[in-house]
């Protein structure tokens, strides 16, 4: 082929690409209308409200009169986090009327939450386009209608994400990753509501609406990051955590808002032990005498089910199968360490020795831990694992403000040059990182026992890596402002939120401690403390909540679910404690005359960083 043809060839597939995204935009842009007026909102609301009591509605007012008389509105009476109650009807004031006419004759009616969805637009559905149909719904803002001639069906978006349909895994491009609406199975649904077969979903005009839902509930909240929010965060976290644990110890592993029903299937010894370490932080920063007891049943229930001996008598370590991991026993001397630091227990004590003995065993010649230990044949198993080494690190330096045992200084120092050395070495190592947040952490920690300029620079440059992926206002159609992703499209998790941030914070005191510049990293703190405390449940969509009460305090995994995982409450409350105390530092620093610039400005940072040096020093 004459390099003629090919430019040719080239020129005509981008044209080609560029009229089919046109082609597709132009089939799937809404322009959205002005949503009503927040007088008729309100009215709306109260009227809703009164006609489940039995009461008379109160007159229209002039602004939901005059609202776009022809928009869809649709209302949903929720009871549990089910749909109990739903209409859809044309004009706001006609359909707000219509519902009080219908509840005031329902008895079940004194007993529901409302939703008030209102159509701003609509727009054709593609399906059976790989994608288009499956990223063709934008999660938690579009509801969906099926049409055949006059009969209507439709699901809100919260009914959706009441249901689970958004983000349920439609495309799995890789492990871990999954995204997308299942519209098909969503339309044959609406065919189903109908009365027809599912099969004619097809000959059915399916749409898209774009919609602002209302409700009493102020979900998500936002709430600066203060000391005083801060603290409340976490022991609504703390509280949530504590009302799930059972009197053995154990905590409920995941948490399913939707039915108030406990998932313990999988249970996972390192999220137990770092859910300890949370309680633990809370018992000592906030006095709260309840985590303490918390940690301490959850610490008896390693020491009593899950303790074996490793390779000697006096090497304690952590399993519930034939092979104990690095993981597992690190975090539990993490929590056991964090627990000597508010109190003394010459069992806890006795405990974090013995797992120390293990850790250091498990170490390297090179610094790199052997992230398992074979029971049966009584020695180490040399493969590694995400997270575990940094883990490792961080229990040693723990543990060694506990025990002052200069061994566990010692490998703590030789693993740490590991992690931020020749552990991270390879082409292109400065322009990708992994999920280094317990590397920093330790880093952070060890301030002052460890000089690093190794340490230094690699988290600088992870944080600095991480300040490019951290979303600001107005990227997504979520409120998702301090939370990390790489796509407008893909819902951010809210657990890397609080991993990131703990490990942001000790890289904030690492750089005060080095005379770094921490101007960079003090807006990345505070928007992610702020993503945290926004999204959690208090007291949340109560309205999807089966148990509200039994929901308050939780953390989501993401926007689009109502699942909460000990381990996403234990990252967010140890993010917000650590800034608590970098808050309360500052506080002390600036009566001996430290600059009133370096001091928690809440609401100001917030703003800030987006430009200016990068973060490595």
């Amino acid at each position: 082929m004459t390099r003629r043809r090919l430019s040719k060839g080239l020129l005509a597939w981008a044209l080609l690409t560029l009229l089919a995204g046109l082609g597709a935009y132009a089939r799937a842009h809404v322009s959205a209308a002005e949503p009503p007026p927040q007088a008729a909102v309100t009215w709306a609301l109260a009227v809703l409200d009164a006609a489940a009591q039995g009461h008379a509605p109160e007159a229209a007012p002039a602004s939901a009169s005059a609202y776009r008389p022809d928009a869809p509105v649709y209302i949903v009476g929720w009871s549990h986090g089910a749909a109990i109650y739903r209409l859809r009807h044309e004009g706001l004031a006609t359909a707000v009327a219509q519902a009080a006419s219908e509840l005031r004759a329902r008895p079940d009616a004194g007993s529901l939450k409302f939703t008030l969805s209102v159509s701003l637009g609509s727009g054709p559905m593609t399906l059976g386009v790989p994608w288009l149909s499956e990223l063709g719904l934008v999660p938690r803002r579009d509801g969906l209608e099926l049409r055949f001639g006059d009969d209507v069906a439709f699901l809100t978006p919260d009914e959706l994400m009441a249901d689970g349909d958004f983000d349920p895994g439609a495309i799995e491009p890789m492990p871990e990753l999954s995204f997308g609406v299942r519209v098909g199975a969503l339309s044959r649904r609406l065919a189903g509501d109908l009365g027809r077969d599912p099969a004619d979903a097809p000959r059915g005009d399916l749409r898209r609406f774009v919609a602002v839902t209302y409700s009493d509930d102020v979900y998500p909240r936002d709430r600066p990051a203060t000391e005083a929010n801060l603290l409340e965060a976490a022991h609504a976290g703390a509280a949530f955590l504590l009302r799930h644990q059972g009197s053995d110890g154990r905590y409920v592993y995941e948490y399913d808002g939707a039915t108030g029903l406990p998932r313990n299937s999988g249970y996972n010894l390192p999220r137990h032990a770092g859910t300890t370490y949370f309680l633990a932080q809370e018992a000592r920063v906030a006095g709260d005498e309840a985590a303490r007891l918390g940690a301490r049943r959850a610490l008896g229930y390693i020491e009593q089910h899950l303790i074996r001996h490793c390779g000697a008598p006096e090497r304690l370590c952590v399993a519930d199968s034939p092979r104990a991991d690095v993981g597992a026993s690190a975090l539990t001397a993490v929590a056991a360490a964090e627990y000597l630091r508010g109190r003394n227990d010459v069992g806890v004590r006795r405990l974090l020795e013995g797992l120390m003995t293990f850790l250091r065993a498990q170490q390297r010649p090179d610094g790199e831990m052997m992230h398992e230990f074979d029971l049966a044949a009584g020695q180490p198993i040399d493969v590694q694992y995400l997270y575990y080494s940094g883990e490792a690190a961080y229990a040693l330096l723990l543990a060694y403000d506990a025990l002052h045992d200069a061994r566990d200084l010692e490998a703590a120092k030789r693993v740490m040059a590991h992690l931020t050395g020749s552990g991270w070495d390879f082409l292109g190592s400065r322009y990708y990182y992994g999920a280094e947040h317990w590397t920093c952490i330790a880093a952070g920690v060890g301030r002052d026992e460890v000089d690093s300029p190794e340490a230094l620079d690699f988290c600088g440059r992870w944080a600095d890596w991480n300040a490019n992926l951290q979303y600001r206002d107005g990227e997504t159609a979520w409120h998702v402002t301090g939370s990390f992703g790489v796509s407008p499209f893909i819902a951010p998790r809210f657990t890397p939120v609080g991993s990131r941030s703990e490990a942001f914070i000790a890289t904030y005191r690492l750089f005060k401690a080095r005379g770094q510049s921490t101007e960079q990293l003090r807006p990345m703190i505070e928007r992610g403390m702020e993503s945290l405390m926004r999204w959690q449940w208090r007291p949340g969509p109560t309205h999807l909540l089966a148990d509200p009460a039994g929901a308050e305090g939780g953390f989501p995994g993401s926007p689009l679910e109502l699942l909460v995982r000990n381990d996403y409450v234990q990252h967010s409350g140890s993010a917000l404690l650590a800034w608590v105390e970098v808050l309360r530092e500052e506080r002390g620093a600036s009566s001996d005359g430290q600059a009133a610039s370096d001091i928690a400005r809440p609401g100001a940072a917030g703003a800030a960083g987006a430009a200016g040096a990068p973060l490595s020093p």
